[in-house]
């Protein structure tokens, strides 16, 4: 980040903050009544942050109408070197308030947790491609792409133009078990157009 290149060099940056946003925007979008909730990485604070941040972007307070009558989305963050067993026992606890759609960011994988979570009937939000025990659960991954950039910009690379800084297009992938209806799609791309547009600040969503 603190790397300044030769004027022949283009840069092309990618923005985690941005998947972790719309993991938060989709947890409770998705969710009957805004019932979200992630297990998080307690060394990502900023990621963290920009995950609930994409929660007030759509719902502000997301305050649930039916009991049990809780603020959304619930969330429970671990030391990234953490056992299966305990992400486990942090899912079976943010569980207890009627959990309708969970983000699992990748340092939480494992199969005895998606096993759990598949039985549970909860959907999952993730950001990197979902291994075989999720796909049952699995409603979508917010990824980025680095290769549309470099196509964009080949013309200027093989022309030794440089000197620009482009960002990586975010985009949702792996909806195929169909629990994003095509309504909600349009929503979550048109959102995400919105934040490569440079029209939302992760870190303070209503700064537009």
């Amino acid at each position: 980040q603190d790397w300044t290149p030769s004027s022949n060099v283009t840069m092309i940056h990618s923005d985690p903050n941005s998947q972790y946003f719309m993991a938060g925007y989709a947890s409770v979008m998705l969710a009957d009544n805004f019932r979200g909730g992630a297990l998080l990485n307690a060394e990502n604070s900023e990621r963290n942050t920009a995950y609930r941040n994409g929660a007030k972007y759509f719902c502000g307070i997301c305050n649930a109408v039916i009991t049990p009558l809780n603020q959304y989305p619930i969330t429970k963050e671990l030391p990234p070197t953490s056992s299966a067993a305990d992400w486990i026992n942090a899912f079976n606890e943010i569980s207890l308030n009627t959990i309708v759609v969970v983000f699992i960011p990748p340092e939480a994988y494992s199969a005895d947790l998606f096993n759990s979570i598949v039985q549970s009937g909860v959907k999952v939000i993730g950001i990197s491609a979902p291994p075989a025990e999720a796909q049952p659960a699995w409603a979508g991954t917010f990824l980025i792409d680095g290769v549309d950039p470099i196509i964009d910009i080949w013309d200027d690379v093989i022309a030794g133009k440089g000197g620009k800084t482009v960002y990586a297009s975010l985009y949702l992938a792996d909806t195929q078990n169909g629990f994003i209806s095509p309504g909600k799609q349009q929503l979550l791309e048109k959102t995400i157009s919105e934040l490569q547009a440079g029209r939302i600040y992760t870190l303070n969503p209503l700064s537009e």
